[in-house]
């Protein structure tokens, strides 16, 4: 229901479980309630707690969930079958589609949700360079399964040791 979906409604909704409670998994918080495309809440110019959606999943809370609700069942559709294209051209914003892709499909999406944090990492890591963005975080699955050192390592972990490599600079 939608009220199991938005976040700003104190409940652990889905939106809720995404962002904050697997932030172990892959930290998206920082971006405005937006990223979900509808969400509960209220904005710097408008302190009424409400419904609120970006406009292009429909006009009105009803419409705009049941466009958040096919754009995340075609987003899990198309990681399944790793149709790049179709991945990044959902709608929902790019943290969230990646978040989502690690969840639901670990063994083929590595839990990084920043694009560019993707390019740079796959780009060290000599992976060329690619069009599609999720097309990084399938291959930086790949890339951790064909080394003998990490490949038995979780996500978490890989994730961890290519920010400390390559983002931080601290390894």
């Amino acid at each position: 229901t939608l009220d199991e979906y938005v976040i700003g409604k104190g409940t652990a909704s889905f939106c809720a479980c995404v962002e904050a409670k697997t932030k172990a998994w892959a930290n998206m918080q920082g971006a405005t309630a937006n990223k979900f495309g509808i969400y509960f809440g209220k904005t710097k110019s408008d302190p009424t707690m409400q419904y609120r959606f970006t406009q292009k999943f429909g006009k009105t809370k009803n419409e705009a969930f049941d466009g958040v609700k096919e754009a995340l069942l075609n987003l899990v559709t198309a990681g399944k079958s790793k149709s790049f294209n179709e991945i990044d051209e959902t709608p929902l914003s790019q943290m969230f589609k990646a978040k989502i892709l690690s969840l639901y499909l670990p063994e083929l999406y590595l839990n990084v949700c920043s694009s560019d944090h993707l390019e740079q990492i796959a780009l060290e890591m000599g992976i060329p360079e690619q069009q599609f963005v999720s097309e990084y975080q399938h291959l930086l699955v790949d890339k951790k399964l064909a080394n003998k050192i990490t490949k038995d390592w979780s996500n978490p972990k890989f994730m961890s040791f290519l920010y400390a490599k390559f983002i931080r600079g601290d390894l």
